[in-house]
């Protein structure tokens, strides 16, 4: 059993790896790794033959990832958590085409990012100067008509809910989850 600290990107990501189908799929890709917790959970929560991480200054190219078998399509799993609201158009089309490339047909690629119709979500993530736009369910759905995927499952993730902030979010009709996780599809024509 692996260690790992136990945090607000813990619990995310044990979230997400429990809703993993964990029996056959093991090549995982997490874009945007930070400290790479993310391998931790998952070697402590299902199957895992390779696990590569990488972050935007790493050169994501075909000759410096390492790929086990040399080949494209190889990743079950795709990881960007709380990673596209980072990015410029330029870099997303960029991920999403490689992404599209060497994931399997089969594949997933899970995406979390800051719900704002919350509104501590909503202050929070404009507080952040690195957040190049908010996304919803309707511009996901954009990028997946784009990029030739479809959403698969949709979750509403919260790691905790303070009682003051849910009785404020519902006065003003807003949602009390701080998180949507998507795990998308190829579209396999």
């Amino acid at each position: 059993m692996v260690t790992v600290k136990k945090d607000y990107n813990y619990d995310l990501q044990k979230f997400v790896v429990s809703k993993l189908d964990n029996k056959s799929h093991k090549y995982h890709i997490d874009i945007g790794c930070g400290d790479r917790h993310l391998y931790k959970v998952i070697a402590d929560g299902a199957s895992l033959a390779f696990y590569k991480g990488i972050e935007a200054d790493d050169v994501w190219e075909e000759n410096s990832i390492n790929i086990p078998n040399k080949g494209y399509t190889i990743y079950d799993y795709v990881y960007m958590l709380d990673v596209i609201e980072h990015l410029d158009e330029a870099t997303l089309d960029m991920y999403f085409r490689k992404i599209n490339k060497w994931m399997r047909n089969d594949g997933t690629l899970i995406i979390s990012t800051p719900h704002i119709n919350n509104l501590y979500q909503m202050v929070s993530f404009w507080e952040e100067p690195e957040h190049k736009r908010p996304y919803i369910k309707g511009t996901i759905e954009v990028l997946c008509n784009k990029y030739d995927l479809y959403i698969d499952k949709h979750y509403k993730f919260h790691w905790f809910i303070n009682p003051f902030k849910r009785v404020v979010n519902e006065l003003l009709g807003l949602d009390n989850w701080n998180k949507d996780i998507y795990f998308l599809k190829k579209a396999v024509k």
